[in-house]
């Protein structure tokens, strides 16, 4: 049952009322690609992954997926005699889900899918169970005429390849979302999947991305993607080498809708770096090496060689023709004024054609600054990869690619040559906290949206969000050779957004004996300044603390303190945290009273819970949140983890409804924990405000 919560009356008094999820305005959907979302929504993925990132562990800390006891659920439950993997549960929040990827073992050196691969996936929305299939009726692709697309999965969003599939549908809720898929602890089907969604507020309009307009976008890739008229201006430049520079200078306000370098001769592209500049800023807001914005294999052989591999990509919005020419058609925005500058590192001069389109006019708030990272560097066993690191500010991730060789040099791979150098996982930290709701399976799945390596479809291709090289291989003399191969994807119904910063690292566990090339490239939207502030910290169990905050709770055991750490420290390298906890039985009160809340439009209040469970078998804790004694929301918080028993982050914040607080200068905000659920171990508590 949807709740109607009492502020809804007054919402209507303050002139704001719950409005419906609606589509985005599709007024040049990719030429508006930098639009950010609301600073109250939150981005969350829910994906496979060990937990066990230790080098004690079974898996070596390898977390390839295969051990079985992943804990790659929010939990599990039995109904008759069908057990089930409850992928995903989301309540007390709209939301739509941006994509659902799984991935068979069928398509792996060409097998077929096992039985019990296909097992029934459910979708509940608002309680009501309105999608029962076999899984694989998920994933359809479009023009098969045995197996026709199911609607609403259907288009050429939805895919099934390589052992692994995905679709990009839509499924909006208002209340309650949840995805279980049937099976047993030994066949862990649950295993390999990610499944990414966006989480909206009552008072605040939900819009969701417009699949059939990206779908116009996706029938001209490779070709001018945008609403805009295309006006190409084309630059000749001769850039002498050993560092030197040229630069197009642009003025705005105006969106840099296309970039397109051409060069004379291919071995250039390693030298050629390009470094943009947006309204004066003192420092790059790109700066990568010219050929990754447009999706391109760095060449690893001798361009002039007659089996010189050729790896054209085209996705949504870059691609490349494997040779000479790149092209990038994300939006770029500035104000004032553009500095496009291109350095050649190589020995020699380059010459290259700089095409260049842009639209008119001053794009409607709120926008982010184009940037483009690129982190280089050869993996080190059991140490994380050190992606972009953004200490603060407002963005969204929306695309990301990974290129990755191997070559048999002493100081690169110690041993056999393994092909497998990509197993591992990729974490993302938002919002200066430790949460885990951007941790990727492995970056086959989580930065490729692809299968299993070397299957059949394993080749160059073309399709919906993501793209991949296949792996290249190339012998270098009689006893060495390389290989290289690249998989990213552009996040458009899956982008993870942030409100105050952003950390990426990729894991490469203690079971990657063999070390790799690296070479990491995303595509950022940021407005420089964060969306957010944080108001107060109170530490429960601190007597000073929370007599200060008039703190007042029930506790249903002893007050105790626990020293542990969050999913995925081992990658971040962040110590172990300590804490006081407090079980609370029946509620949890504090008091807000801040000299400047009438400078916020909205709040939100964070947690830190300890969610242990013993036996790790998962479960739901909740509680009910008031303001001044009217209902505000819920808090709702599955996966419990044995392993890692704190827990913090974007399923652990609940955003206060804007007539509950609007005018205030002090309020009271309380905490009852729902019958039923999991202890209510709390430790932090937290009070962010949005200007």
């Amino acid at each position: 049952m949807i709740r109607t919560p009492l502020w809804i009356v007054a919402a209507a008094v303050v002139g704001g009322a719950p409005i419906a999820a609606q589509a985005l305005d599709t007024t040049g959907v990719s030429d508006t690609f930098s639009t950010l979302l609301n600073p109250r929504f939150k981005t969350f993925v829910r994906a496979s992954s060990d937990p066990e990132d230790f080098p004690t562990a079974l898996s070596k800390g390898n977390d390839d997926g295969f051990t079985g006891t992943n804990q790659v659920e929010d939990y599990r439950e039995t109904e008759g005699a069908s057990e089930y993997a409850v992928i995903a549960h989301l309540e007390g929040r709209p939301g739509y889900m941006g994509s659902y990827f799984r991935n068979f073992w069928g398509g792996l050196a060409g097998i077929f899918q096992l039985p019990w691969e296909d097992s029934r996936g459910q979708i509940f929305i608002e309680g009501q169970m309105l999608w029962d299939l076999p899984l694989s009726n998920y994933f359809r692709s479009p023009g098969n005429l045995l197996a026709p697309q199911i609607t609403p999965f259907d288009g050429p969003f939805t895919q099934s390849r390589a052992g692994g599939s995905i679709t990009y549908t839509p499924m909006v809720w208002e209340n309650s979302f949840r995805l279980r898929v049937e099976e047993n602890w030994f066949d862990n089907a649950a295993r390999f999947h990610r499944l990414t969604g966006v989480l909206g507020t009552w008072d605040d309009v939900l819009e969701v991305p417009n699949r059939a307009e990206w779908e116009t976008v996706y029938a001209a890739r490779g070709g001018w993607p945008h609403k805009t008229t295309r006006v190409p201006t084309m630059t000749n430049l001769t850039i002498p080498g050993g560092g030197g520079s040229q630069t197009i200078n642009l003025v705005g306000p105006s969106t840099l809708l296309e970039v397109s370098v051409t060069v004379t001769d291919p071995a250039h592209w390693d030298g050629l770096q390009a470094r943009f500049t947006w309204d004066g800023q003192a420092t790059p807001a790109v700066d990568v090496p010219v050929y990754v914005l447009g999706a391109m294999v760095r060449q690893p052989f001798e361009p002039t060689s007659p089996i010189t591999p050729f790896t054209p990509i085209t996705s949504l919005l870059n691609n490349n023709n494997g040779t000479d020419k790149i092209t990038c058609y994300f939006p770029m925005h500035f104000t004032t004024s553009a500095d496009l500058e291109f350095v050649n590192t190589n020995g020699k001069s380059a010459s290259i054609t700089v095409e260049t389109a842009e639209g008119t006019g001053v794009h409607p708030e709120p926008w982010g600054y184009f940037h483009g990272t690129y982190d280089f560097g050869v993996t080190q066993t059991g140490i994380a990869f050190q992606g972009p690191t953004y200490p603060t500010g407002h963005g969204m991730l929306r695309y990301h690619a990974l290129e990755s060789a191997i070559t048999n040099v002493p100081g690169v791979i110690p041993g056999n040559v393994s092909l497998m150098h990509i197993e591992g996982d990729m974490s993302i930290r938002t919002n200066n906290n430790k949460g885990d709701d951007h941790v990727y399976a492995a970056t086959e799945t989580g930065i490729g949206h692809w299968g299993w390596y070397d299957s059949p479809s394993d080749v160059p291709f073309q399709t919906d969000c993501s793209f991949h090289s296949g792996l290249l291989s190339m012998p270098l003399n009689k006893k060495q050779f390389e290989t290289a191969r690249l998989m990213g994807s552009t996040l458009v119904f899956d982008p993870v957004h942030y409100v105050d910063g952003i950390d990426i690292v990729l894991e490469h566990g203690p079971g990657n004996e063999e070390n790799a090339i690296y070479r990491f490239t995303t595509f950022h939207y940021i407005a420089p300044n964060a969306a957010r502030d944080t108001i107060l910290e109170l530490d429960v169990g601190d007597a000073a603390d929370e007599a200060t905050r008039a703190a007042s709770f029930t506790e249903a055991a002893p007050e105790y303190e626990l020293t542990h750490g969050f999913f995925r420290d081992t990658q971040f390298q962040t110590p172990d945290v300590t804490d006081d906890v407090r079980v609370i039985d029946t509620f949890f009160t504090f008091s807000v009273n801040e000299p400047n809340l009438t400078n916020y439009d909205a709040f939100c209040i964070g947690l830190r819970m300890d969610r242990d469970r013993g036996t790790g078998d998962g479960g739901i804790a909740q509680a009910d949140v008031y303001v001044d004694g009217i209902w505000a929301g819920l808090l709702h918080s599955p996966q419990s983890n044995q392993w890692f028993r704190w827990k913090e982050g974007t399923e652990l914040e609940v955003e206060l409804p804007r007539p509950l607080t609007a005018g205030k200068t002090q309020f009271t905000v309380e905490l009852r924990p729902r019958a039923g659920g999991d202890p209510f171990n709390l430790a932090r508590l937290w009070l962010y405000g949005y200007p």
